[in-house]
C-alpha cells in the first residue's frame, strides 16, 4: 500500500500507523514508530506506527522516537534516531548515536544514520534513511518514498516513480531507479546503498551502487542498467553498466561497496571495492581497492591497492 498511513498485516494480525516510514516485525516481534510510512506484521505480531518506536524480542520493551522504520527479522529489536532503545535478549539497550549501529546474533543495535542498512539472515537492521531498506531471508524490507513490491504474501507499500520488480517472493522497492531481484536477493536503489550477507550488517554512505552475489542485499542509484549473470541482482545510479559473472560483485560510481561472503564492506570511494574470500574491504579512493586471501585492503589512493 502506498500513501501517508499505509497499514498492512499479513497474518490476522491488525498494524495500524501514521508513519513516513516502515514498521516491520517478521517474527513474533512488535515493532512501533512514529512516521510517515507503512507499518506492516508479517507473522502475528501487530506493529504500530507513531510518535515512538518501541520494539522488544523476549520481554524486554524498548522505546524511541524515531522518523525511521524500525525493523526486527528474528526476535532481534532495533530502532533508529534520536534515542534508540533495542534489546535482543532481555537486556534493554538505549542510546543516541549519530552513526549506525547493528547486532547480529542478539545484541541490540540502535542508529540514527542516513544511510540505508540491510540484514539478510535475521538480523535486525534500522537506520533513519530516505533510502529503502531491505532484507532477504524472512525479514522485512521497508522504504521511504520508494516503492516496495511483493510476489508471495509480503506486503509492498511506496511511492514510487519507477517500477519495482520481485521473481521469487522477496520484496524489492527503488526510487525513480528499477529495481530488480532474480533469485531471492533483494535488489534496491537510492542515494546511499548498505549490503550484508550473512547476518553481518553493513552501513555506509554511497552513491554508488552496492552488489551482492549471495543472498546479499544490492542497492544503488543509478540511470543506466546493471547487469548481473549469477542470480544476483544489480542496480545502481551509474552512468556505466554493472556487472557481475562469478559470485562476485561487482559494482561503480561514487562509492561503490561490495561484499561476497558475509563480510559487509562499506566505504565512500569513487571506484570499487571488493572483497573475495569473507573479508570486508572499505576504502576512500579514487582507485579500486581488493583483497584476495581474507586480509581487509583499505585506502585513500589514487592507484588500485592489491
Amino acid at each position: 500500500s502506498a500513501y501517508s498511513a499505509p497499514a498492512a498485516s499479513s497474518s490476522g494480525v491488525l498494524s495500524s500507523g501514521r508513519p513516513s516510514a516502515p514498521v516491520f516485525s517478521s517474527s513474533g516481534v512488535a515493532s512501533s514508530v512514529r512516521s510517515s510510512a507503512p507499518v506492516f506484521s508479517s507473522s502475528g505480531v501487530p506493529s504500530s506506527a507513531y510518535s515512538a518506536p518501541a520494539a522488544s524480542s523476549s520481554g524486554v520493551p524498548s522505546s524511541a522516537r524515531s522518523s525511521a522504520p524500525v525493523f526486527s527479522s528474528s526476535g532481534v529489536a532495533s530502532s533508529a534516531y534520536s534515542a534508540p532503545a533495542a534489546s535482543s535478549s532481555g537486556v534493554p539497550s538505549s542510546g543516541r548515536s549519530s552513526a549506525p549501529v547493528f547486532s547480529s546474533s542478539g545484541v541490540p543495535s540502535s542508529g540514527r544514520s542516513s544511510v540505508p542498512v540491510f540484514s539478510s539472515s535475521g538480523v535486525p537492521s534500522s537506520v533513519r534513511s530516505s533510502a529503502p531498506v531491505f532484507s532477504s531471508s524472512g525479514v522485512p524490507s521497508s522504504a521511504y518514498s520508494a516503492p516496495v513490491a511483493s510476489s508471495s504474501g509480503v506486503p509492498s507499500s511506496g511511492r514510487s516513480s519507477a517500477p519495482v520488480f520481485s521473481s521469487s517472493g522477496v520484496p524489492s522497492s527503488a526510487y525513480s531507479a528499477p529495481a530488480a531481484s532474480s533469485s531471492g536477493v533483494l535488489s534496491s536503489a537510492y542515494s546511499a546503498p548498505a549490503a550484508s550477507s550473512s547476518a553481518v550488517p553493513s552501513s555506509g554512505r554511497s552513491s554508488a551502487p552496492v552488489f551482492s552475489s549471495s543472498g546479499v542485499a544490492s542497492s544503488g542509484r543509478s540511470p543506466s542498467p546493471v547487469a548481473s549473470s549469477s542470480g544476483v541482482p544489480s542496480l545502481g545510479r551509474s552512468s556505466a553498466p554493472v556487472f557481475s559473472s562469478s559470485g562476485v560483485p561487482s559494482s561503480a560510481y561514487s562509492a561503490p561497496a561490495a561484499s561476497s561472503s558475509g563480510v559487509p564492506s562499506s566505504g565512500r570511494s569513487s571506484a570499487p571495492v571488493f572483497s573475495s574470500s569473507g573479508v570486508p574491504s572499505l576504502g576512500r579512493s579514487s582507485a579500486p581497492v581488493f583483497s584476495s586471501s581474507g586480509v581487509p585492503s583499505s585506502g585513500r589512493a589514487s592507484a588500485p591497492v592489491f
